[in-house]
């Protein structure tokens, strides 16, 4: 049976998740969420959204009508958020295995979307972005074309040097956004605070963190 160590704001991490902060490992949804919520605990202001990978499975593959939507989106206090930061995984199936994570930006009626192996999940991305509209129209947060949106390709977002630390960089990648967003990150570029050896350190910063939570 797998062993919990942690819960920290409802998310239950497992040994298994833990372990892969430690060395070359991809990570899953779990561990994703974790430093998602870690960000909303600790940087984020009360108008940025951080969704959990599972929150947009469930957008994609189990909200089937209206009230799906909007139990979903009173859930998220979607109304009160003026930024969502959205995981996006190449999985198209619910309960299928993903192979890449890159991070879609919303804001003001448009999407971008940072992909560390760029245009690789550009397909997953304008899918994701299709039922987040369709959401947000059903909650009067939007009053357009619910197809007649944009998702803008960041070319110069930073690109891993690997095939294991996608998800590395969706977490760092919402660091710098929700701290830019706060006011912290007008001295230092994405391009700076995300470099493969801050890659590499922020595994190790993550791994002392949990351990810490752990005592």
């Amino acid at each position: 049976m797998a062993k919990q160590v942690l819960n920290y704001h409802d998310v239950q991490l497992y040994e298994s998740d833990v372990a892969l902060f430690e060395g070359q490992k991809w990570l899953n949804d779990n561990a994703i969420n974790f430093y998602l919520q870690y960000i909303t605990q600790t940087i984020a202001p009360s108008d940025v959204l951080l969704i959990d990978p599972a929150v947009v499975s469930c957008l994609l593959y189990q909200c089937e009508d209206e009230e799906d939507f909007k139990e979903l989106a009173a859930g998220l206090c979607l109304k009160s958020k003026r930024i969502c930061l959205i995981p996006v995984s190449d999985n198209d199936r619910l309960g299928g295995e993903s192979s890449h994570w890159s991070l879609l930006l919303y804001c003001d009626e448009n999407f971008k979307h940072f992909d560390s192996i760029s245009g690789c999940n550009k397909n997953s991305a304008r899918r994701i972005a299709r039922s987040f509209m369709r959401l947000l129209k059903i909650i009067g947060r939007y009053d357009g074309v619910e197809n007649n949106f944009q998702v803008k390709e960041v070319l110069d977002a930073p690109q891993q040097q690997n095939s294991y630390d996608c998800g590395m960089y969706v977490i760092l990648l919402a660091e710098f956004l929700t701290r830019q967003y706060a006011g912290e990150m007008e001295k230092m570029s994405m391009e700076i605070f995300l470099t493969p050896e801050k890659v590499t350190g922020m595994r190790l910063r993550i791994s002392k963190l949990l351990k810490k939570l752990q005592e």
